[in-house]
């Protein structure tokens, strides 16, 4: 799913009010915590300038917020895969941001797997040549994102896993796949596969 521009033919009401479709991090980031924050912060001031009350402010800034959060959030999670349901965790006073924040944070590294792999320090690189199976990956994308019918060159890589213990790293490939989502929206996304197996680890 490419990020979400001004120039998206759904435009900004189904960004910001609708339910249906999904959105990638970088459009989440934009839009749910960039943008929403600096609505948020020019409505209180605006707001407080007018002479209205610190609470009264803070309430209608909130009321005013909720249903654009909402809806870019439940879009979110729809792209990862999961029920926009999951967009009520942020109700959850300060365990929710954090939550929002860890499934949204920063994207894995990926290292060349013909590059030094001296850079990914204590993660266990699998020993030997790496099996590669493209039409798995090809067809585990296609599964995630309806629509999918063009693929660049698979490139090999090293996928660092930070949330098994003890660390490790999958030799994986990488590589892009374009296409029109049943709604008609044009969808581009980076896929990162596992290489023997085509099994989905980051996309």
């Amino acid at each position: 799913m490419p990020t979400f521009s001004l120039a998206d033919a759904r435009g900004l009401p189904w960004l910001l009010f609708s339910f249906d479709g999904r959105i990638d991090r970088a459009t989440w980031w934009r839009w749910s915590v960039a943008a929403l924050l600096g609505l948020g912060v020019y409505f209180s001031a605006v707001l407080r300038i007018a002479g209205v009350g610190a609470t009264a402010t803070e309430q209608a800034v909130n009321l005013l917020l909720l249903w654009p959060a909402l809806a870019v959030s439940v879009k979110r999670w729809h792209d990862r895969g999961k029920s926009g349901w999951w967009a009520l965790v942020a109700l959850i006073p300060l365990i929710g941001w954090l939550w929002l924040l860890v499934e949204n944070g920063p994207e894995h590294a990926l290292v060349l797997a013909n590059s030094s792999l001296r850079d990914l320090g204590e993660f266990a690189v699998p020993p030997g040549p790496a099996s590669i199976d493209e039409k798995a990956a090809h067809a585990a994308a296609e599964a995630f994102a309806p629509g999918l019918s063009e693929f660049t060159p698979a490139e090999l890589v090293i996928y660092p896993e930070t949330t098994l213990k003890p660390h490790t790293a999958h030799v994986a490939i990488t590589f892009v796949g374009a296409g029109q989502a049943p709604d008609g929206a044009p969808l581009r996304r980076r896929f990162v596969c596992e290489a023997a197996t085509g099994r989905i680890l980051y996309c």
